[in-house]
């Protein structure tokens, strides 16, 4: 046929294509090369290589993990999760401008968690908090990123937070603190009957803030119009703003198990009574603990779910009726609100949430003189919660209660819990 040089090239390209299926002409392979792909990786090898550009690590309960960049933060996500498969997913398609199969994903997948499990350092990842004695962290879980940093000096934004943090679906970013404030605010919208309600309800509310430490459940009674649900929300919203801020207490373990491990300061609402099981995994909850289940499609396997989180119950009655649960517990009785100073549900929310800058602002303040004033605390007496008892103690006399105001109104608390075990127990209620 034609001997001209472009026909012939192209005649050879077509024979060569038929013959040997799998080769590319020149022109499509510069073009595969200009768009980033290598005609001889596969996708399952090109997610690999996507995710090599992560930190692969797993956790102590052996979970695997990477650390990815999103947008101006770095955030951890478990391998297992829907979200870093979406990570995945979309860098590959941003890379290719195509989609990726399942199977592939799944064969990258069981590669990445292998190198993550055997190639990766062991990390512990922390809820909202994280720290030790002399410096705490708090995650804000904003779109950028941002991490408090509170030391002896004072507290603000960290320049350069570690990679420490989880988040979960259910966690919703919190306001910037004010740069000063009082955390006594606090106490004009939650309507306590006595000075020592006040007094405990602030100083319990600011060591949530204290990482490792065993908390006291928050437990609020009243009657009905007492505002116990909209207490349960502001508590909720100070220490760990939620999309869903409060729950309804379940039966099953591994449901309650599930909401304490994904919740750092998680709030039961309306509670008429708590059976044993129940109180046991509260008593869990606040001095650290956790099941273990059997892992999805496995028969042998186990997953274990940790907590060591922040719990605030309520109920027109004390619902914390055993002694082992109202040893971990902190009473709280608030007044039925009079007519006369109702106001729309609206009213009250716009009010605190114009204080919640200056509380949070506040609470990091006195958190700051707080770390300076712990290590001189001295209390003859621990009671069974020692460590909250010394950190209430140089907390209150940061906030400007006093710290022996704050002992008085623990100990007061403490002797009207075990006037509720002894009521609530027929016999020795009989021998009274």
């Amino acid at each position: 046929g034609c001997l001209h040089d472009s026909c012939r090239h192209e005649t050879w390209q077509t024979l060569r294509s038929k013959l040997e299926p799998g080769w590319k002409t020149s022109k499509n392979t510069q073009e595969s090369s200009a768009a980033g792909e290598n005609p001889k990786e596969s996708p399952a090898d090109r997610l690999i290589r996507l995710a090599e550009a992560c930190e692969l690590f797993h956790t102590s309960l052996g979970e695997p993990y990477a650390t990815v960049s999103q947008g101006k933060y770095r955030r951890n996500l478990s391998l297992l999760s829907r979200q870093f498969r979406q990570w995945l997913t979309r860098e590959y398609y941003e890379g290719t401008g195509k989609a990726v199969s399942s199977d592939a994903m799944l064969q990258a997948l069981g590669v990445l968690e292998a190198k993550a499990m055997y190639d990766g350092p062991e990390k512990k990842l922390y809820l909202r908090v994280a720290g030790n004695e002399a410096k705490f962290f708090y995650d804000l879980c904003d779109s950028d990123g941002n991490v408090l940093e509170i030391d002896c000096n004072g507290f603000g934004i960290a320049t350069d937070p570690p990679d420490i943090f989880r988040r979960t679906k259910n966690m919703k970013a919190q306001v910037m603190p004010a740069p000063s404030g009082d955390a006594r605010l606090l106490a004009n919208h939650v309507r306590g009957k006595t000075l020592d309600d006040e007094i405990l309800f602030v100083v319990t509310v600011g060591t949530c803030f204290i990482p490792g430490i065993a908390h006291p459940i928050q437990v609020t009674a009243g009657e009905k119009g007492a505002a116990k649900t909209t207490t349960m929300k502001m508590l909720r919203r100070i220490i760990d703003p939620a999309n869903r801020d409060l729950y309804a207490l379940s039966s099953s373990d591994q449901d309650l198990a599930l909401i304490l491990a994904n919740n750092y300061g998680v709030s039961f609402d309306n509670i008429d009574s708590l059976s044993a099981r129940q109180s046991d995994m509260l008593c869990m909850a606040s001095t650290g603990g956790g099941i273990s289940k059997r892992s999805l499609y496995t028969d042998s396997e186990e997953t274990i779910l940790e907590f060591k989180h922040c719990v605030g119950l309520n109920g027109i009655n004390v619902v914390a009726t055993r002694a082992d649960l109202l040893d971990r517990s902190i009473i709280t009785e608030l007044e039925r609100i009079p007519a006369k100073q109702r106001k729309e549900e609206r009213v009250v929310w716009e009010s605190f949430e114009k204080d919640l800058p200056a509380i949070l602002g506040g609470y990091f303040s006195a958190l700051a003189k707080a770390i300076q004033i712990y290590p001189t605390v001295q209390i003859n007496e621990l009671p069974r919660m020692a460590d909250y008892c010394r950190w209430g103690y140089a907390l209150a006399e940061a906030i400007g209660y006093g710290g022996q105001a704050f002992l008085d109104a623990y100990f007061r608390n403490i002797g009207r819990a075990n006037e509720n075990a002894i009521l609530e127990d027929p016999v020795a209620d009989a021998v009274v």
